[in-house]
């Protein structure tokens, strides 16, 4: 896949050992919820720019102004002090790795940007 562009990306290993990339966390999140499979090996790029995080040290925000590549609106950083400064600047909400997982679709949905194109190639 090519992203899209930085600050947004995901990636996950799947059981096969295939390497899984996605230019958006909201996509990843589907892919991980829809995979129905157990796996620690995921990451998602620090919207901060300092690289890739692993997906359970994240702190992931949803909901911001700021549009994302599919529209999701979720975004990641290393840092949680990044995230509520980001929050602060943006709009959105911290959210759990969890809520987000448990919601599944009905909430990735709702944190769009209306109109935005979905492509999950």
């Amino acid at each position: 896949m090519l992203l899209a562009s930085g600050g947004f990306a995901g990636e996950r290993r799947g059981k096969d050992g295939a390497l899984h990339k996605y230019d958006d966390v909201g996509c990843l999140l589907l892919a991980l919820g829809a995979a129905h499979e157990e796996t620690t090996q995921a990451w998602v790029e620090d919207h901060a720019g300092t690289g890739f995080v692993p997906l359970m040290e994240a702190t992931l925000v949803r909901g911001s102004s700021k549009p994302t590549p599919m529209g999701y609106g979720i975004v990641a950083f290393r840092n949680p002090t990044e995230a509520s400064r980001f929050v602060s600047e943006n709009g959105g909400q911290i959210a759990s790795l969890e809520e987000l997982l448990r919601a599944g679709p009905r909430v990735l949905r709702s944190t769009q940007v209306p109109h935005a194109e979905e492509d999950h190639r």
